[in-house]
């Protein structure tokens, strides 16, 4: 019995027909290379699979690497505001921009990791999930255990704001920022429990046909793979919080439909409340928005992966070209289930004015911060300037007085030896003159 990877249990990559031996996975590059054999096999060109993986790798790694630095953004702005940062939802937000981004963060490792046609000569000294026995461990229980924190904070979000439309009197009683700490800690030990079971059951194996090492699963721990992967991945990261999510989603909606206020007439009163209740609408709406990103990117996903699955067992034969086109839907809702963890931060800034706010602010006092080192630079360099041009200012009147001075110690002498030869000739001449008179 083969090893498998944790690409044949969640991300079946190279699905084009059965093979002899039974298996329901062939591994593409290995059987074009063994295609002479068995022809009859390959209906589909492999350059479509081969096309598709590309595309793939090319959007995996946009959508990644865009995914941390915008979340990154959105926590700077949760922590810089002293609004969102104090109330219940901005402690469920941070969480959830946290958790998206540890996802992103060990979904990154899996992109170096990916078989890729056209970029594997640039990927293959980054491969670390496949070198090293600890990474391939700690990379997937984290990337497992940041998915399930994830679909739990969503649906504690959504509970909590389906409270506040349902009973705005009584939430300030029940939902507290230390209870949303409590629900936060409870999610993560919770998710950490359930996911943690890659660190015994993964394991670094060669694999025969390529020469290379693998994360694999070991074969002893396969089954409890598959039901490990089935319950917290399958059940309670996808189908239960997509349903729970679309629930409270729909029944908000309603709510906030029956209890929609003109909005002039809520910009006239400035009462402390009516402001919390702008506040709270605001938070709702953005959360709203949030839930239904949600349960539109993740659950095409959930639905696609189950088909692609178990094709082989709905449809016998299996025709070559519908695992295709299952494969590339598989793909594609594989990246729009990616997408929901890098697009929470413009859903924030699209419906969110406080978000937008706090932002403009953050950026206007870096750019503030930008001209005062820009002012203090150019202030710096001017005044070094100045120093320069009066020391060279001083050095140069120096010289010139030196100048002038030796001019005058040249003069004063020349005048002394024209004194010392006047006086030389007028002695000369009286002696002439005396001798004379003698005479």
């Amino acid at each position: 019995m083969r090893n498998l990877t944790t690409t044949d249990m969640s991300e079946t990559e190279y699905d084009i027909a059965p093979s002899e031996n039974g298996s329901q996975t062939i591994n593409l590059t290995n059987y074009l290379s063994n295609s002479s054999s068995t022809p009859a096999l390959l209906f589909v060109p492999a350059s479509y699979y081969l096309l598709i993986r590309d595309v793939y790798f090319v959007l995996n790694g946009f959508i990644v690497c865009s995914g941390l630095l915008f979340n990154s953004v959105a926590l700077m702005v949760f922590a810089t505001s002293p609004t969102l940062r104090r109330s219940t939802t901005g402690h469920y937000l941070i969480a959830l921009s946290l958790a998206d981004s540890t996802y992103l963060l060990g979904d990154f490792f899996r992109w170096l990791a990916s078989k890729s046609h056209s970029f594997t000569e640039y990927t293959k000294y980054a491969n670390l999930l496949n070198k090293y026995d600890v990474v391939c461990k700690l990379v997937n229980t984290i990337r497992y255990t940041a998915m399930l924190c994830s679909s739990s904070i969503t649906v504690a979000i959504t509970t909590e704001r389906f409270l506040t439309v349902k009973w705005p009197l009584k939430i300030a009683q029940i939902s507290t920022p230390r209870s949303a700490k409590i629900v936060i800690a409870f999610v993560a030990v919770g998710s950490l429990t359930l996911c943690i079971f890659p660190l015994w059951c993964l394991k670094i194996y060669p694999v025969a046909q390529t020469g290379h090492d693998s994360c694999q699963i070991d074969v002893s721990k396969i089954e409890l793979f598959k039901t490990m992967v089935w319950v917290a991945i399958r059940v309670m990261a996808l189908i239960i919080p997509s349903v729970i999510v679309s629930f409270f989603t729909a029944w908000i909606i309603v709510l906030l439909k029956k209890r929609d206020r003109d909005k002039y007439d809520l910009q006239a009163h400035i009462s402390p409340i009516d402001r919390r209740y702008l506040l709270e609408r605001q938070l709702t709406v953005m959360l709203v928005a949030v839930a239904i990103a949600f349960v539109l990117l993740r659950l095409p996903y959930t639905i696609v992966w189950d088909i692609n699955q178990f094709k082989r067992s709905i449809w016998k034969p299996l025709d070559p070209w519908l695992s295709y086109h299952i494969y590339v839907a598989y793909k594609l809702t594989d990246i729009l289930a990616i997408t929901n963890y890098a697009i929470n931060f413009f859903l924030y800034f699209l419906c969110g004015s406080t978000f937008r706010e706090q932002l403009m602010k953050m950026c206007r006092c870096k750019k503030n911060k930008t001209r005062r080192l820009k002012r203090w630079s150019i202030g710096t360099f001017s005044s070094l300037m100045s120093r320069r041009s009066s020391s060279m200012n001083e050095g140069s009147i120096r010289a010139s007085h030196l100048s002038q001075q030796q001019q005058h110690a040249q003069r004063k002498e020349s005048c002394e030896m024209t004194h010392l030869r006047q006086s030389s000739k007028d002695s000369s001449c009286a002696h002439l003159h005396n001798c004379e008179t003698n005479a």
